[in-house]
């Protein structure tokens, strides 16, 4: 805060000195910023509240301290009645709960003693004790400290058996006062504040001029207490201020953190309990826990929690305060210099136009700003305080600023310039006189960095000083954030630099083709630009050389930066609560006079918006007679007059960025390539953009058009009300279904897996009520607002009272009656096209929901296949492919049904479990068809047995692909279900019967009658012949399933899976195999081999070489064996192998 007088200029206050200086409660103006705190701490002071706890918080320059400074001085009776009713009167208009807090202060006349502290004194606790007691004596009282006589005594233990020359000595000054050593502990057990204050001053003069120093740190909250009820006695309040107690925190050692933080609590409880007795106020620039970053989490959770003991007031830097303030520096400049301001009318022409200084009224501006201040320049004022809230403590302050003698500082401006203005680029001089490389690591500060960055080669001449000007006005104005309040464009750039308009834009000009400075096209504004080394110009000729353009990616492009992809009907969607809206799309004339255009179009929506660019004169003409007379009362036409060929060259150039921006590669090789390539896509952009917002905006250069008339749209409003309109029209029967979650294009996963949940319960438990839903899940709620809330109970479907229900379930009915088979593309188009609209995901519910009573003569088909068991997840697929499938329905007679159940029951054991709650005719078909499949392969495809037992094996196949004609075929030939389980019978025991059939063809080929007999024939054959004949090696008499097991060794086939013509080719081979065995005879060439009870026959041959050399090495190795390993063993050896080798 700043006071003033004729000769000094004061920059800022410092709390322990200047309470008590009447200045500067005579120059105090009210700001407010500081209202709320002096609102709550004088409250606080006369009792009002229980928090006698403050922290105030506020940036450098916001008047913290004076505002401390204030408060300590009315409280401790440090103004003077004339001073204070001057005071009380400034509150007066401006806040009247302060002035009557004023007033109230003065009656009541309460004392308090300042107790000031400022920065890192020491311990807290120790600082604190120290500070009151200090304080307290100053004015005249003596209060007792907790552990002062303790540490006397110690001290004087110590003197006695350490120090026994000191210790005489302080025997000796007892003497001289008349007092004995008993004698004068008895007063110090007393408490007698003189002979306390005495020792104090004796031990400096034994201790050679060192101070008595007590140590505070310890029970601080018991040390505390006592001094309160002390000053409670003594009827003595004290006012605890602490300045810059941030710092004292930043300067805080780890190891007293702990310490600190609980004794701060402490101190906060013990004034809240003081009974008034002690107010305490920290000063600081941020909350506690802020100086704690970077430190322990512990740390920064418990300020926070400490902070919340504490009443917390932010003060604001008051802008309107320091413009008054310069103004009155300024205006004694004006008078010792004569200055005149000659570019006033402009100054307050411009801040008009621009309001910069919202702060004050129109005639404060002019008064203050643009008269009062010169030759400061309004845009340099405006900046001076926001630039001062950034440096923060750093000494380039705003209040410096005004008394500087140093560069950039007005006083030196004026001694040096004499006249003119103080424009606003000279600030930068003033703030980075030195250095700017001590802020260039700071983020804040990026727009410096970047000054820093451009200018480095940069040297200053008369010929660039212009342009010097402008990049360090522009770095300024970024710093400050002053761009959200106004946006520099080319009048004020004229303004704030004094350069001509031709001057201006010369300069301008050279630094955007130096790549310093850019318009962004898109905010509106002037920036510093860090460019690229390359030409991003050249880039794009060369990439545009390589794309291949076509209008479809242009109108692609141009689809993407539509801002409004589609518009809703707002009032019908509000009515039927179901979110319908005509999509966006864009096109040229020469697409919509394609012929057959409108019957090329497919509606993924409710309705269309073709916005449409002609190509050139003649073609804007030509859409206009080729809307008129297109009646598709789901399309709305939007004609510019503005041709394509406009926008044309931007699009192509935002499509050649793009191209270059996703080359991850080439921007790798150039610095700030893809900042720069970012940069202009998005002005490109701005400029498509802007092209765009001719339909957006409905612009007069736009027509709009419905059913062949144009019609009048200016707002969006009017467009939703007419889509609106439209889906009356459209769809007057679309059913209320108040869930947002499922009424809609797309499901998610929740979602999706409850409404499965919901078509499951309609196709198995449509009998039980809510469908056999439990608990208030998602489920339950697509079925309460989809059935219960329509009044939709699908186990009695004669009565739908809902109407939109009932008109869709008579359309539904009326149609597959009508067709009885169709694709479901038709059914599925039914619920999407007016008068329903329903939306995809509703369809299979509702779809199975009205329809649950015909449901079981209802079957579908892929491909001319059955899709077997249908559940959720099948109909939900069915109608996602709906052109791929087709439904049949079946209106069954009352003896049809009576076949089917007949047959269900021949065949229950055999369903499925999965259709067990499908229809009738499906569990039937499911029984059926399972058990043909379980029958042995060679009895479901042999056509050695009757015709009937044929025909009923085809029809029932047939079940798979037609499951209704296959049952009504069979209804037909055989009549009864009685006649299938006849077949049944039969069927299952044919299997027998062919294995018989097989072992009897083996019989009569050996010319035997039974098992036995073939074995004594087969034991008449040698075993040289059982080796190689393949017949006799596959009979093994002695085997399970004897027959089965002959089978399989024979043909390499089971026999269940015999087909009729492995059984002929097993019928041809035998007979060849006995045939060859017949013929074959034993010569004397064959060793045989007889033991226990089988034979083995070794062919006499001649050995190769190779076999000799075996033999040789294995005779070797056993006539070795033989000098170590028992003949016996040798034997058995011998034996082992030749059981192993010889078949």
């Amino acid at each position: 805060m700043i006071t003033q007088d004729k000769k000094v200029f004061t920059t800022s206050i410092n709390l322990k000195f200047d309470i008590g200086n009447k200045e500067f409660v005579q120059r105090y103006l009210p700001t407010p910023s500081h209202a709320e705190f002096l609102k709550g701490i004088i409250g606080a002071f006369l009792g009002d509240g229980k928090n006698n706890s403050h922290i105030m918080i506020g940036p450098y320059g916001s008047g913290k301290s004076l505002a401390a400074t204030i408060v300590a001085d009315i409280f401790s009776d440090n103004i003077n009645n004339q001073d204070f009713n001057k005071l009380i009167n400034k509150f007066k208009d401006v806040d009247q709960e302060i002035f009557q807090k004023l007033n109230a202060a003065k009656q009541e006349k309460a004392m308090f003693i300042p107790v000031v502290l400022s920065g890192n004194e020491g311990p807290f606790s120790r600082t604190i004790i120290n500070s009151i007691a200090k304080a307290v004596k100053k004015t005249g009282y003596q209060i007792d400290i907790p552990g002062e006589i303790e540490e006397i005594y110690g001290v004087l233990y110590k003197w006695e058996s350490e120090f026994p020359k000191t210790f005489s000595l302080f025997k000796k000054s007892l003497k001289n006062r008349s007092y004995t050593l008993i004698q004068w502990k008895k007063e110090l057990n007393n408490n007698n504040p003189k002979e306390i204050e005495w020792f104090i001053g004796e031990y400096s003069t034994l201790s050679a001029g060192a101070k008595f120093q007590v140590d505070y740190e310890a029970n601080f909250i018991d040390k505390i207490t006592h001094i309160i009820a002390q000053l409670k006695e003594e009827n003595i309040r004290i006012f605890i201020a602490y300045d810059e107690f941030g710092r004292f925190l930043q300067s805080l050692e780890m190891s007293q953190v702990y310490k600190t933080m609980q004794d701060l609590q402490d101190l906060a409880e013990v004034a809240g309990r003081s009974e008034n007795t002690i107010q305490l106020l920290l000063i600081s620039h941020k909350n506690m826990s802020q100086y704690m970053l970077g430190h322990n989490e512990e740390f920064k959770a418990e300020f926070q929690r400490i902070e919340k003991r504490f009443k917390t007031y932010f003060v604001e830097s008051d802008k309107a305060t320091f413009y008054r303030i310069a103004q009155e520096y300024t205006k004694n400049m004006q008078k010792d210099l004569m200055l005149l301001n000659l570019e006033s009318a402009d100054s307050k022409w411009i801040l008009k136009k621009y309001n910069l200084f919202s702060e004050l009224n129109h005639q404060e501006t002019e008064r203050l700003i643009v008269e009062g201040s010169y030759p400061l320049h309004p845009l340099a004022l405006f900046l001076l305080p926001r630039l001062s809230n950034i440096f923060g403590q750093n000494e380039r302050t705003l209040f410096t600023f005004l008394e500087s003698e140093e560069t950039g500082g007005l006083t030196n401006f004026v001694i040096k310039q004499k006249e003119g203005m103080y424009y606003p680029h000279i600030l930068f001089d003033y703030f980075f006189q030195i250095s700017m490389n001590e802020f260039l690591g700071d983020e804040s500060f990026k727009s410096l960095k970047t000054f820093a960055k451009i200018t480095n080669k940069m040297r200053g001449t008369k010929q660039n000083k212009g342009q010097l000007d402008l990049l360090k006005m522009i770095t300024l104005w970024d710093l400050s954030n002053s761009t959200n309040i106004v946006k520099l464009n080319e009048e004020l750039l004229m303004f704030g630099t004094g350069q001509h308009l031709e001057e201006l834009r010369l300069n301008l000009e050279k630094l955007v083709q130096q790549k310093m400075l850019r318009f962004n096209r898109v905010l509106g504004l002037w920036e510093l630009n860090e460019g690229s080394s390359v030409l991003v110009d050249e880039m794009l000729d060369e990439e545009r050389a390589i794309l291949k353009v076509s209008n479809e990616n242009r109108l692609d492009t141009l689809k993407s930066l539509l801002e409004k992809k589609f518009y809703l009907a707002t009032d019908y969607n509000d009515d039927i609560n179901i979110t319908r809206f005509m999509q966006v799309n864009i096109l040229t004339t020469e697409q919509l006079l394609e012929k057959g255009f409108m019957k090329k179009i497919q509606y993924d929506s409710d309705g269309y918006i073709y916005y449409i660019i002609p190509t050139d004169e003649s073609s804007f003409l030509k859409a206009i007679s080729m809307i008129a007379p297109v009646q598709d009362n789901r399309v709305i036409f939007s004609l510019t007059n503005r041709k394509f060929k406009s926008i044309k060259v931007s699009i192509d150039r935002l499509i050649g960025l793009q191209s270059i921006y996703s080359n991850k590669k080439l921007l790798s090789e150039h610095t700030r390539l893809e900042e720069e390539v970012s940069v202009l896509m998005a002005e490109t952009q701005f400029e498509i953009r802007e092209f765009l917002k001719d339909f957006e905006n409905f612009n007069e250069n736009v027509s709009w058009y419905y059913k062949g008339l144009e019609m009048a749209v200016t707002h969006p409003v009017q467009l939703e009300n007419k889509i609106s309109e439209i889906m009356y029209e459209l769809y007057p029967s679309t059913p209320e279904i108040r869930n947002d979650s499922i009424n809609r294009r797309n499901l998610n996963g929740m979602q999706t897996k409850a409404i499965y949940t919901v078509l499951d319960n309609v196709i198995k438990n449509s009998q039980f009520e809510r469908l056999g839903i439990e608990g208030q899940g998602p489920d339950y709620l697509i079925y309460a607002t989809v059935f219960k809330n329509n009044k939709l109970d699908v186990s009695n479907l004669n009565h739908v009272s809902y109407e939109p229900y009932n008109l869709l379930r008579r359309a539904l009915l009326e149609y597959i009656k009508n067709h009885r088979k169709a694709s479901v593309k038709d059914l599925e188009q039914m619920f999407i096209a007016p008068p329903f609209g329903i939306r995809k995901p509703l369809i299979p519910l509702l779809f199975a929901g009205l329809l649950r009573d015909v449901w079981e003569q209802l079957t579908f088909y892929r491909n001319g296949m059955y899709v077997t068991a249908i559940d959720a997840e099948k109909l939900y697929g069915i109608f996602k492919e709906p052109a791929e499938y087709e439904f049949v329905f079946n209106d069954y007679s009352s003896e049809f049904l009576q076949f089917v159940s007949g047959v269900e029951k021949v065949f229950y054991e055999y369903e499925s479990e999965y259709v067990r709650d499908q229809t009738i005719v499906i569990r039937a078909s499911s029984g059926l068809l399972n058990w043909l499949r379980q029958l042995p392969r060679h009895s479901q495809t042999t056509e050695k047995m009757p015709a009937n037992l044929l025909e009923f094996k085809t029809m029932a196949r047939r079940i798979e692909v037609n499951p209704i004609n296959s049952l009504e075929l069979l209804q037909t030939k055989f009549e009864s279900s009685l006649s299938l389980a006849e077949m049944k019978s039969e069927l299952e025991g044919h299997f027998e019967t062919f294995k018989e059939e097989v072992t009897n063809n083996l019989y009569e080929t050996f010319q035997v009658s039974s098992l036995d007999a073939l074995k004594d024939r087969l034991m008449t054959y040698s075993a040289d012949l059982v080796k190689r004949n393949r017949l006799l090696k596959s009979i093994n008499t002695i085997a399970d399933n004897f027959i089965e097991q002959f089978a399989l060794n024979y043909t390499g086939v089971e026999l269940g899976n015999w087909s009729d013509t492995t059984f002929d080719l097993f019928v041809r081979q035998m007979q060849n195999d006995y045939r060859d065995m017949e013929m074959s005879s034993e010569t004397k060439d064959t060793i045989l081999l007889g033991y226990n009870d089988s034979q083995k026959s070794i062919k006499k041959i001649e050995l190769s070489n190779k076999a000799i050399t075996v033999y040789e090495n294995v005779n070797r190795i056993i006539n070795n064996a033989g000098r170590s390993v028992p003949r016996e063993e040798i034997e058995y050896l011998v034996f082992k192998l030749l059981d192993e080798y010889i078949e």
